[in-house]
């Protein structure tokens, strides 16, 4: 029947707490540790008792205020510190290109995406260059503080949307 009630989780807790409240006492005593713990009370008991200026009672509730007020000056001392939020997420780097974006105020959504040139950290240009033929699946980005270009084979609108998409999965993963 023992073995059945302590398979059980609420009879288990009952039972290892009487074992505890039982135990414990007797396991003071045999160590020794008895007379020191009465000693402690009786330490106690005499202060609460013993008459001075301030009424006893009194000095439980200032000492309480006490502590609360040393904890609300160590918080203030020692801000908690949390990891970064999503929105400070606003710049990497897709296709060799630095971007950088804001967050609509309205629903979140990823606004204003500009490339920057990743030697410089000037803001890059699409250019068609007059040489070379329209292709529609080319984007040339063109700095023109160091007068590097980017050539990326895909055109605008799906670069745009695969790093819109990689920044959406980023934050995704932050979120977790």
């Amino acid at each position: 029947m023992l073995k059945k009630l302590w398979a059980d989780p609420v009879w288990s807790k009952i039972i290892a707490t009487v074992i505890v409240a039982v135990g414990a006492p007797i396991g003071t005593y045999l160590v020794g540790w008895w007379p020191s713990i009465a000693a402690i009370t009786s330490k106690i008991a005499s202060t609460v008792v013993a008459s001075t200026l301030v009424p006893n009672w009194l000095l439980v509730p200032i000492c309480l205020l006490a502590a609360f007020g040393i904890f609300v000056f160590l918080a203030t001392l020692y801000p908690r510190r949390e990891g970064p939020d999503w929105h400070d997420y606003q710049q990497d780097t897709f296709f060799d290109i630095r971007w950088r974006w804001r967050y609509s105020a309205y629903d979140n959504s990823i606004m204003n995406l500009t490339p920057f040139c990743p030697c410089c950290d000037t803001q890059l240009l699409q250019v068609h260059n007059s040489s070379m033929s329209y292709h529609p699946y080319r984007t040339v980005y063109h700095c023109r503080h160091c007068d590097s270009p980017i050539e990326i084979s895909k055109g605008v609108n799906d670069i745009l949307t695969d790093v819109s998409l990689e920044i959406e999965r980023k934050l995704r993963e932050m979120v977790r």
